[in-house]
């Protein structure tokens, strides 16, 4: 059952879809139908009359059961074109697409007084000028945001002095801010560390995930033209990712103006982030030059249609023409291939970079399963018709082969596999070799010395530990055992005393941790982009969907995705929204739910939930750091409070942490309700469950949200291998035509 608020909405509606009424056309003054014909059949629906805007219904919905064989049935492709909000002009009742009007629906509720342009250039200067919304350039800098942004303003500011006689006008500003840096465990997926566990192979690599979003300010509006996505492998990552830099995501849109240094600018982003990878101490850099299958988008949802997509061999020279740039300037010392370097000869396992998302990890892991296959199906049977279909498939026997002669099969197959595709892989290193080599050695001393040190610590008895002294040694007076002790509380202490025994490398990221729901994976930020249509297809929608996610930039808290009222169908952006629990998909805002919900019976019960609203405070140095460290003395206190089973705990705030948990099992309000303590609970929960690497943990709901985690990166897995298959399909299909 459909009901209509107004006369213009069910004109509207009526006249865009071109249907027929039963009792004539729909005229400007009356519009008063009780039924509709849709294709020969008779549709009852609610009366609306102009003179009155409340809705009374007729009769119920009735429709008669309709058989539709194949033959009446058309086909159609799923591009059907979402249909764009409106917003009505305050003053001359005009209607403007909110994309056009860059109309914040979120942040603009329904009261909200709005002028729409021709209005507003027609009180321009008669009133004080409305504050800016937030945008890119109040975003806090990192030292790799602010080297990168500094490299690109001076490679734009010599182009204009070079071209000033032809093009006088100056650039317009732009903004390189870095969204999400945090740190991440990459885990090695199992047949391979099964196959080497005998290695002593990692069971998984320790990384710094990082996204990075160049702004350009266009009409007043900031747009997001270019991102790429950054591992970093640093000095305590083991062999043989130490020090190295994996290009895992890179992505842009052509709107950059002017259009001639499009190039240039996207050349110098990643050129700029090698530079200050290198003077880090990193010394390799890994690029997988791949272009996105039909239909898959990186980071950017929807680009635009005359956008062309690169093929693979020109998007291998768009890379190899900004490292012989970056080779020119000294960033780059040699650039390579993954096969020259780690699968021409046979290699130790130990010695090939294992990268997230990498193409090599993912096929070796098909690869070790088809050898493991193969060497069950030899053990279970040596009839000719398995050996046949084996032969079928191009694989030789289980392996055995080439182990007999001394090398690995696994690696011997990949090397067959990567030749074709070799120049796909990129290896640039950013410092000689010798450089990698001392670091290796380097790494393995300071491995040795820790596992030394942390063997003399177990040897120590449990009163005294390597670095205490007993408390009635000589030398040692009650007063600076005092002073140890308030030293020991004091944070500021704490920390320095840290810093003074951590070793410190280069490779150690400055920057603080950022933590970001909507950016720090790739997944994440396309999924808000798909479910908001979030798109950037053309200019206008690039500069709506800009606004949009600096909005959720700067206010974290609000939802990521809105539900529309299934009454008035205005999206539910305040107050409370009322959910049916007999239909998940029948939503009501608070005015339909306070005046309408009784004619919703067969709807009964409803569950409510607060709408986020806005928070545009910025914190000051000071306060961010002190909330970093509140909250990770919050994780440390949340372990042990839900370990912990003493019911006389001497430290009080575990007791007061036990309860916080006891409340948000036993709540009833829930966060949906808008109960602050359970969601104060739940961000700390959330937050648990990103750092935890137990496979048992005790603190609840660890479990539950790890496992949505885990589905957001096996929507990563499969884009990946899709990638593979759509690469593996393209050099067979060359290596067929080559053979014929």
């Amino acid at each position: 059952m459909a009901t209509y608020a107004s006369y213009a909405v069910a004109k509207n509606f009526f006249l865009s879809l071109q249907f027929t009424t039963a009792t004539g056309p729909v005229m400007d003054s009356v519009f008063d139908a009780t039924h509709i014909i849709i294709q020969g059949v008779e549709i009852s629906i609610i009366g609306v009359n102009s003179a009155s805007t409340s809705c009374v219904t007729n009769s119920l919905l009735n429709l008669p059961i309709v058989h539709c064989g194949r033959r009446t049935c058309k086909k159609k492709k799923n591009d059907e074109m979402h249909e764009e909000p409106w917003v009505e002009c305050s003053q001359c009742n005009r209607w403007v697409h909110q994309i056009c009007a860059l109309f914040n629906g979120r942040m603009n509720k329904g009261t909200t007084i709005y002028h729409c342009p021709f209005c507003f250039m027609a009180q321009r200067g008669k009133k004080d000028p409305h504050p800016r919304p937030l945008g890119a350039k109040d975003i806090r800098h990192t030292k790799l945001s602010r080297f990168l942004e500094d490299r690109v303003i001076k490679s734009l500011q010599d182009v204009h002095t070079r071209n000033s006689t032809t093009s006088p006008s100056k650039p317009t500003p732009v903004y390189v801010r870095q969204l999400s840096n945090i740190d991440k465990m990459h885990q090695v997926k199992p047949k391979i560390l099964k196959r080497y566990s005998q290695h002593k192979y990692p069971c998984e690599f320790p990384m710094r995930s990082k996204c990075v979003l160049l702004f350009q300010e266009m009409d007043g509006v900031d747009v997001i033209l270019f991102g790429m996505y950054l591992y970093e492998y640093g000095h305590k990552c083991p062999q043989p990712n130490n020090r190295r830099v994996y290009v895992s995501y890179l992505d842009s849109v052509y709107y950059f103006r002017p259009r001639e240094n499009r190039t240039l600018v996207y050349h110098e982003m990643l050129i700029a982030y090698l530079a200050h990878a290198k003077e880090r101490g990193f010394h390799t850099a890994h690029i997988w030059a791949c272009p996105p299958c039909k239909g898959d988008d990186y980071i950017f949802f929807c680009h635009p249609e005359d956008q062309k997509t690169p093929k693979d061999d020109r998007l291998r020279l768009w890379y190899i023409t900004l490292l012989r740039k970056a080779r020119d300037e000294g960033v780059v010392t040699r650039i390579t291939n993954l096969w020259d370097e780690n699968f021409k000869s046979d290699f130790n396992i130990t010695q090939i970079p294992y990268f997230e998302g990498d193409y090599w990890p993912g096929e070796a892991e098909n690869v070790a399963k088809a050898i493991s296959d193969e060497a069950n199906e030899r053990l279970e049977s040596k009839s000719k018709k398995k050996a046949k279909a084996r032969a079928q498939r191009g694989l030789r026997s289980d392996g055995s082969v080439e182990e007999e002669l001394g090398t690995d099969s696994l690696i011997v197959r990949m090397g067959k596999i990567l030749e074709p595709m070799k120049d796909a892989f990129i290896v640039a290193y950013l410092q000689p070799r010798i450089f990698a080599c001392a670091m290796g050695i380097r790494h393995k001393k300071e491995l040795n010395n820790s596992n030394q040190h942390g063997a003399e610590i177990q040897r120590a008895p449990s009163n005294l530990r390597v670095g205490q002294t007993k408390p009635n040694s000589p030398g040692v007076d009650k007063t600076s055992q005092s002073a140890a002790k308030a030293n020991i509380n004091d944070p500021e202490a704490r920390d320095q005393r840290i810093n003074r025994e951590r070793h410190f490398d280069e490779t150690e990221d400055k920057d603080e941790t950022i933590e970001s729901e909507f950016y720090d994976t790739r997944q994440q930020f396309l999924n808000l982009c798909q479910g908001n249509h979030y798109q950037f297809d053309d200019l206008r929608r690039a500069k709506h969907t800009s606004m949009m996610s600096l909005y959720h930039t700067h206010n974290p808290d609000v939802p990521k995705f809105l539900v529309t009222c299934s009454n008035c169908n205005i999206d539910i952006n305040s107050g409370c929204c009322y959910t049916s629990e007999q239909d998940t998909d029948f939503h009501l805002c608070q005015e339909c739910y306070k005046k309408m919900h009784k004619m919703f019976s067969d709807k009964f019960p409803f569950r409510r939930s607060i709408v986020g609203g806005d928070s545009q405070a910025q914190l000051t140095e000071e306060q961010r750091r002190d909330r970093h460290r509140s909250i990770q003395l919050h994780m440390q206190l949340l372990q042990h409070a839900s370990g912990c089973r003493n019911q006389q705990c001497p430290s009080a705030n575990c007791n007061k942490m036990k309860n916080l948990l006891k409340h948000g099992a036993n709540c009833t309000t829930r966060v949906q309700g808008g109960c602050a303590i359970c969601r104060r609970i739940w961000a700390l929960l959330q937050i648990h469950a990103r750092q935890c690497r137990r496979e048992a943990c005790v603190v609840p709901k660890c479990r539950q949200l790890k496992e949505q985690l885990r589905a957001l990166a096996q929507q990563q897995a499969q884009m990946d291998e899709r990638r593979r298959a759509a690469m593996n399909a393209a050099y067979r299909r060359d290596g067929t035509k080559l053979a014929l």
